[in-house]
């Protein structure tokens, strides 16, 4: 069986071949009459319609009918078959004659007998197709007779021959069939494959054939749909010389033509750079691709790169490098060609990007001194159609430069330093986490406030997730009860802000948290990983007091506080689509670039993370521009509130509200201790936090709102500290958790975290105390030290009502 489907698939494939094979001189007919719907059958067999051809030769005097890939002609021109040798597809000038037609506009190659004009013959030939008034015999009657005498004559030579070609076939597959099984060559697979593309491309899908059967050789329709698999097979015309058939060997006139016709298509790289890609945008890749640029390109070819300003820079790029900028950056605006970069364009695809690829091809071919070129003529028509005429200025290219040392253009994929991933930028920090965690069951995320330790583990949490763990989200505490894990669970255990969120805290926790911490191996058998993000400023005043062993172990620990220029970069990109820019399109802080960024954020001491800085600047735009504010940004921040308090007291008041509460709920109305804020209601929140959006954030659809980091908390509580007034306030009703964490004796060391209260502040502070029984919560506390409980009498000090200033 084996067997007889090898002969079969070889006898198919051979058939298949042979259908299109060669070519056939038109004979007492024309290319015009048999381009007739009702002489269809007379034509030359292919096995696509769009692949049937007659046409006129290069002389002017035969017509000839084969097979090939069909091109594009341009408006007045003709198809011709150039019968050098296997014959191939031209173009030429059509010439005009009375009652003979030629082309408006463009048009494919199987039309050209829609054109009377192309077939006009040297010698007279050119009235063939008007009316005659002789007679002649009909055409298939011509073709019956011939066959007819042709078969009686050969009948028996054919017989004979056919038998003995059939047997040297079946002999020679036989031998190679052995010899397939014996060598294991699989030629029977591989011929399975090829015959059944040509199969599927025979028989092809009903509505395929609907519109090649509605497309007569003579009929004026619109052009079919293209097949998706054809490339381009159009041999390139001199521009000096493409209205006859050319020799085989150029000249140097012919040389420099060709030289001078590729350099108008590269000059079309660098406009296509100049239209789709900005001067900023390419300073931003120079940065975010660094690492693959340095690895691909020469120091020599990325220098005017690195040195761009203006809009003449770009004519001092690179070849090679304008395509790959244009294939790597321009993302948005060059889209890649159908099968991707690296591949020859379907013949279908005349986007920008398929056409960019065809000029890099094009220009390699002509390096390896190859003649293939392509559609030379429809590229450049497009390229004028999108960009304009820009032969004029390149008329001053001389023979010398093209006898000069050619460089191919290569293709790269650059791969940006970092990425980003549902809005979160793929720090390395974030990296090592994740590398970590692979190989270790305890991690700890270490940095200053705003170095992105939050984010790192919103990242690991809906990795771990997406990898099918239960995820235990934690605040500032954790106690043994968190490390126990069932049988045939696998638990990943975040906490944030480890000690403290705002300054250190949970100090009546602290010898649990440490004994948690000391004694971190999981009970039961399930499996556990545990992730803790803990703030500088806290770790170093934890370590003042107590030793913490497992906080010692570098090897389980990760610093976030060294951003990449490349991450600073995207964390840039990403906050100032929500910062202010998006509700104000005339903002001046849309035009700032990176470079400007960047060396504003060299101010920065370290205390501040850069991420939270660009935070600041995207949202409060006034601290940009001075770079005092940058060294001191907890000054610049009381500033602003400052400022509020004194021009829009219901703003201030508004933020007041949200601080002490920590996060609140649109739907909900707000507590009655609120009014003591000039009057404060739900009403008045709901109105005023329009203008509130650079510091609140909306969670859970829009209706929870919460300030946008803990440093906003942090400057509002120092400013309300200054003013007897609002500070009752806070220590009366703000969340108990940022009072422990914010407020230290006078005699603590300093800290810019913290406000520091004096005897009188201490009474406000006892009554709190003793009003919500949090004694026990705060006895460990640095600021307990300093009362005597046994001498102390307090009484409940009301919280003084006061009026909008």
């Amino acid at each position: 069986m084996g067997m007889l489907s090898y002969l079969m698939l070889m006898m198919l494939a051979h058939h298949s071949v042979a259908m299109e094979s060669g070519r056939r001189l038109v004979v007492n007919t024309t290319c015009l009459e048999l381009a007739k719907p009702s002489n269809k059958h007379l034509r030359h067999s292919c096995s696509d319609p769009v692949r049937y051809h007659c046409l006129l030769d290069e002389s002017y005097t035969k017509e000839f009918e084969f097979c090939k890939q069909w091109m594009w002609i341009v408006k007045g021109d003709c198809a011709y078959f150039n019968s050098f040798g296997d014959g191939n597809i031209d173009r030429r000038d059509c010439r005009e004659y009375a009652n003979l037609t030629c082309s408006p506009t463009e048009y494919p190659s199987y039309k050209n007998t829609n054109y009377s004009a192309c077939y006009a013959k040297e010698g007279g030939y050119r009235e063939e197709t008007r009316p005659q008034t002789t007679t002649r015999t009909p055409l298939n009657e011509i073709m019956k007779v011939t066959s007819h005498s042709a078969e009686s004559g050969y009948s028996g030579i054919v017989v004979a021959v056919v038998i003995v070609v059939v047997q040297i076939v079946i002999v020679a597959l036989v031998a190679v069939y052995i010899l397939d099984k014996r060598n294991n060559w699989k030629l029977l697979d591989r011929l399975r494959a090829r015959v059944t593309g040509l199969w599927h491309r025979i028989h092809r899908e009903p509505n395929e054939i609907r519109n090649v059967e509605g497309t007569g050789i003579g009929d004026n329709e619109q052009d079919m749909f293209l097949p998706q698999d054809d490339t381009y097979l159009v041999p390139l015309s001199s521009r000096t010389t493409n209205k006859v058939p050319q020799s085989s060997e150029n000249t140097e006139k012919d040389h420099e033509d060709m030289f001078w016709k590729l350099n108008i298509l590269k000059q079309y790289l660098i406009v296509s750079l100049k239209q789709k890609c900005g001067i900023e945008e390419l300073k931003d890749a120079k940065v975010l691709y660094k690492a693959s640029l340095v690895q691909h390109f020469r120091e020599a070819l990325l220098k005017p790169l690195f040195q761009m300003n203006s809009i003449d820079d770009y004519q001092k790029l690179d070849y090679c490098l304008v395509f790959n900028l244009l294939r790597n950056v321009c993302t948005e605006r060059v889209k890649p060609p159908h099968k991707g970069w690296d591949y020859e364009p379907a013949v279908d695809d005349v986007s920008l990007g398929a056409d960019i690829e065809r000029i890099r091809l094009l220009w390699n071919r002509y390096c390896d001194e190859k003649e293939e070129f392509e559609h030379f003529d429809m590229i450049l028509k497009r390229m004028q159609e999108r960009f304009g005429d820009i032969t004029r200025n390149n008329d001053d290219l001389r023979v010398a430069e093209c006898n000069m040392r050619k460089e191919k253009i290569t293709s790269v994929e650059l791969k940006p330093d970092c990425q980003v991933e549902d809005s979160i930028v793929l720090t390395k920090g974030i990296k090592d986490v994740i590398e970590r965690l692979e190989q270790e069951n305890f991690v700890i995320v270490k940095g200053v406030i705003g170095s992105g330790k939050s984010t790192c583990l919103n990242y690991i949490d809906e990795y771990y997730k997406r990898k099918q763990w239960e995820v235990k989200r934690k605040e500032e505490v954790i106690s043994w009860r968190d490390f126990s894990v069932r049988e045939n669970r696998k638990i990943l255990l975040c906490c944030d802000n480890l000690f403290g969120a705002y300054n250190r805290g949970n100090f009546a926790a602290t010898s649990e948290i440490i004994e948690s911490l000391e004694n971190h191996d999981k009970e039961g058998d399930g499996e556990l990983k545990v992730v803790l993000a803990i703030h500088d400023h806290v770790f170093d005043e934890l370590e003042k007091s107590q030793t913490i062993n497992v906080l010692q172990n570098k090897s389980v620990m990760v610093v976030l506080n060294k951003m990449t220029t490349a991450e600073n970069l995207l964390i840039f990109k990403e906050q100032r689509k929500r910062g202010h820019c998006t509700r104000d399109r005339q903002c001046w802080f849309r035009n700032i670039d990176f470079e400007h960024l960047q060396a504003t954020l060299e101010e920065n001491p370290g205390f501040i993370g850069d991420p939270l800085l660009t935070l600041i600047y995207c949202n409060h735009h006034g601290i940009f521009t001075k770079k005092e504010d940058t060294r001191d940004i907890m000054k610049a921040l009381c500033s602003v509130f400052g400022d509020m308090l004194t021009k829009t007291p219901d703003l201030f008041h508004v933020l007041v509200y949200v601080m002490c509460v920590k996060t609140h709920d649109l739907n909900s109305d707000v507590p009655s201790w609120a009014a003591v804020l000039g009057g404060l209601s739900s009403e008045m929140v709901q109105q005023n936090i329009r203008h509130l959006d650079s510091f609140l954030d909306g969670h859970v659809d829009g209706r929870t709102i919460r300030m946008k980091h803990d440093l906003f908390n942090i400057a509002l509580f120092k400013v309300c500290s200054g003013y007897p007034d609002y500070l009752t306030y806070l220590l009366n009703h703000c969340h108990f958790e940022m009072i422990e964490e914010m407020v230290r004796p006078t005699s603590a060391t300093r800290s810019e975290f913290c406000i520091y209260l004096n005897e009188e502040s201490l009474k406000l502070l006892i009554s709190r105390l003793e009003s919500d029984n949090l004694y026990k919560s705060m006895k460990e506390h640095p600021l307990m030290s300093n009362l005597k409980y046994e001498k102390k009498v307090t009484t409940v000090l009301r919280s003084k009502s006061f009026l909008k200033k």
